[in-house]
């Protein structure tokens, strides 16, 4: 169920931006360091300025 959801999010998100499995290793990366981690995807920023985030604050260049 969640490699399910996890492609999903990447389908409607992030396939223009990066291959899939470089999009599961940036969030499994994140979620390993803790039970409350989590990315941001803003969608108002560029790729490489913000738009994948761990947690508010840590920007993540592709």
């Amino acid at each position: 169920q969640d490699e399910t959801n996890l492609k999903h999010v990447y389908n409607e998100h992030c396939s223009g931006d990066m291959s899939y499995s470089v999009f599961k290793d940036f969030c499994t990366s994140c979620w390993r360091l803790g039970r409350f981690e989590f990315i941001v995807i803003n969608k108002d920023c560029e790729r490489d300025n913000g738009r994948y985030r761990h947690g508010f604050d840590t920007f993540v260049i592709i």
